[in-house]
């Protein structure tokens, strides 16, 4: 009786048929195990399971504290300033700015995939303002820069030796110049006003009332002077003496305050005729960093 090699995928005869499972499909189906050291496997490129580096890493780029780059030393109030920093990639950054209380949200950006971010925003008001970049409750470093503004000075708490009138419009020749200062019963006014160090530069225009004209003789003067005081007494800068007539107004510019503690506006009236005669100072302004002008008080003076 002749035999039959029996087959792997056949059963033998009168028993039932099995279908065999090939090993390869049985590796595949199950896998190989693979560690950290298992070299071999990735090239043949089987996936590793990420471990415990990659994952700190990324969270401490998410966890990284935003950053603002360095800002203007100083600016006007009303001036678009540009921000930029860095942050995690994608993440809304909001810039805060405090000025003497709580922080408050200037603007916001949004960082890019490389964590950059970019802004611009205006600051408004006088005096020195922080700056910073938060992300969440993350803050980074704080910028500092002085906003400048300009101050009416007529408005502002100032000391005179004569009587006057502030805060008022007045004509100097065909002009009228609101926010002035009119001084009069004395032939040499002073008024003077506390800076603090604040403040850069004054300008004004100095003349003579030309309501009075009517009833002067038309020969009248006027000398008029802006001087800078330092703590020490010493001066921070002078104007120079500027004389002019009713229809000579001067324009006074002083600059180089920025030392100055305290200011003097000088006019002196020359009127022959004695007729009670008016000096004005101009819509005189100051540039300061600063929301507004400390009380000059009679001890402050030199």
């Amino acid at each position: 009786m002749p035999t039959h090699p029996i087959r792997a995928d056949h059963a033998p005869p009168g028993g039932r048929r099995r279908r065999g499972a090939p090993a390869l499909a049985v590796a595949l189906l199950l896998g190989p195990t693979v560690t950290a050291a298992s070299g071999p496997a990735e090239a043949h490129g089987i996936g590793l399971a990420a471990g415990p580096a990659p994952i700190a890493a990324h969270a401490a780029a998410r966890a990284a504290r935003p950053t603002l780059a360095p800002l203007p030393a100083e600016v006007d109030a009303g001036t678009r300033v540009r921000l930029r920093g860095t942050a995690p990639a994608r993440a809304v950054v909001v810039v805060q700015q405090r000025r003497g209380g709580a922080w408050s949200p200037l603007t916001k950006a949004r960082s890019g995939k490389t964590g950059a971010w970019r802004a611009s925003a205006v600051f408004t008001g006088g005096g020195t303002t922080q700056v910073r970049a938060v992300v969440g409750r993350r803050a980074g470093a704080v910028r500092s820069l002085a906003v400048y503004q300009w101050l009416d000075l007529a408005t502002q708490p100032g000391y005179t030796s004569a009587a006057t009138a502030r805060d008022v419009p007045v004509p100097i020749g065909s002009r009228t110049y609101p926010h002035s200062i009119l001084a009069w019963f004395s032939p040499a006014p002073v008024v003077w006003f506390r800076l603090d160090g604040a403040c850069t530069t004054l300008t004004s225009t100095v003349g003579l009332d030309a309501r009075e004209r009517a009833r002067a003789d038309g020969t009248e003067t006027f000398g008029t002077k802006a001087i800078g005081y330092r703590a020490d007494g010493s001066e921070s800068g002078d104007s120079g003496y500027l004389t002019g007539g009713w229809d000579q107004p001067r324009e006074v510019r002083l600059t180089g305050l920025t030392t100055a503690t305290r200011l003097s506006v000088l006019t002196v009236l020359s009127d022959p005729d004695d007729d009670g005669l008016s000096t004005v100072l101009g819509s005189p302004r100051v540039r300061c960093s600063a929301a507004g002008l400390a009380p000059f008080r009679a001890e402050d003076l030199p």
